[in-house]
């Protein structure tokens, strides 16, 4: 799950700009599900309340540091 989540740090660090990830969350492709951690509109789209819950625990996870509880 958590390699469907794209997150900002990542995507800048992959050459992406902060305004390229702002026009693609702002027409649509990229809906976000957590503060820096995104999903494309496909895959949104596909997701039920729960997927988009276990979706949006990757994104938490994955935005701190190893051991937080």
């Amino acid at each position: 799950m958590s390699d469907d989540v794209i997150f900002r740090r990542r995507a800048l660090a992959d050459g992406f700009t902060d305004s390229e990830i702002r026009h693609a969350r702002d027409s649509g492709r990229l809906v976000r599900i957590a503060a820096g951690a995104y999903v494309s509109d496909e895959h949104f789209a596909a997701l039920d309340a729960p997927a988009l819950h276990r979706a949006r625990i990757a994104a938490a996870l994955q935005s701190r540091p190893p051991g937080v509880v």
